[in-house]
């Protein structure tokens, strides 16, 4: 086994209470900065938006951490899927696995586009600059995949391993590297979820994946 990271996702004021609970209990187990997943436009799932730029002592926040070592990544503009894709199984993923979260699973390049500008625009207002991207249920479509590309991001990640997308010659470079997730949206899903992250982990230090994530 190689290096390990934590990731804490949906940096958002709409979970501020998730989030700071995570972070302290972090810090009480000695880990290291994690990662900080940011939504600058998060939507809960009553449709109430939580625009970054309106609280600006969560942005005090996220800057204070940044400046202690956690790095700031780009998790999506909303973290909503904007609609139910057209096909079954993209709907089973939709309802089960990512519970209408997977915002940039089934979009066109134009609407990834614009989501990725609009969110990098609401990151610099606010000072905080990222390298990377990862879209919210580590699903993207290819449109949205060539769209990161183009912006110039570093990298972006997947379920299963990250992807190096500039500093040549390491450039399109894909890094085994499973995240272990446990948040389900029922005790049967969580349960089925647990033992599949065991199988992940187990899998991962037989093949001595160089990075593992927890998420």
């Amino acid at each position: 086994m190689g290096a390990f990271t934590l990731e804490i996702h949906d940096v958002t004021p709409g979970l501020a209470a998730e989030v700071f609970e995570l972070r302290e209990a972090l810090a009480a187990a000695g880990c290291a900065p994690p990662t900080l997943l940011v939504v600058p436009e998060y939507e809960d799932a009553e449709g109430t938006p939580w625009p970054l730029e309106s609280h600006p002592s969560f942005v005090d926040w996220i800057r204070r951490e940044r400046d202690q070592g956690a790095e700031v990544v780009l998790h999506g503009l909303t973290h909503r899927a904007p609609a139910p894709p057209p096909d079954l199984r993209g709907r089973l993923m939709h309802r089960f696995f990512s519970r209408g979260q997977a915002e940039f699973a089934h979009l066109d390049g134009d609407e990834a586009r614009r989501r990725l500008l609009r969110g990098r625009q609401i990151l610099a207002a606010c000072d905080l600059d990222t390298r990377g991207f990862i879209a919210p249920a580590w699903q993207q479509s290819a449109a949205a995949r060539r769209e990161v590309m183009a912006q110039g991001f570093d990298y972006t990640a997947f379920l299963w391993h990250v992807e190096r997308l500039s500093s040549q010659p390491r450039k399109g470079q894909r890094i085994d590297s499973p995240a272990l997730t446990f948040a389900a949206g029922c005790d049967v899903v969580d349960r089925g979820k647990r033992v599949v992250m065991a199988a992940i982990e187990g899998a991962a230090l037989l093949r001595r994946a160089p990075l593992l994530r927890l998420a």
